[in-house]
C-alpha cells in the first residue's frame, strides 16, 4: 500500500501497527533514509520511500498466501492509513 508520507512518520505509523495488533517490535529501530524492515514472529514489513514523497509498505504474514495471512496483513496496512490520517 502507498501512502502520502515521509519514511519517518510512517515507519512510527506501522510500528505502532505492528505493536497494537501484538507483535514484539523493538520500538527504538529505525529506518535508513529510504527504506527499512521489521520482523516479527512470522511477519515481514517492509517499508521504502518512492517518489513524489510517498511511502510504499508491504506486509507479508506466514509462509503461504492463505485468506486469514492476507487478512492479518491489510488489517496492519489499514492500521497505518488510519495513523497517517490521524482517524
Amino acid at each position: 500500500m502507498k501512502y502520502q508520507a515521509d519514511i519517518d512518520p510512517t515507519w512510527d505509523a506501522t510500528m505502532a501497527a505492528m505493536q497494537k495488533f501484538g507483535y514484539q517490535v523493538d520500538a527504538t529501530r529505525r529506518p535508513n533514509p529510504t527504506e527499512g524492515k521489521i520482523e516479527a514472529d512470522d511477519t515481514v514489513v517492509r517499508v521504502q520511500k518512492i517518489p513524489g514523497n510517498m511511502t510504499q509498505v508491504s506486509v507479508r504474514v506466514g509462509t503461504f498466501r492463505t485468506d486469514d495471512n492476507k487478512r492479518r496483513a491489510k488489517l496492519i496496512l489499514e492500521d497505518v492509513q488510519k495513523r497517517l490520517s490521524g482517524n
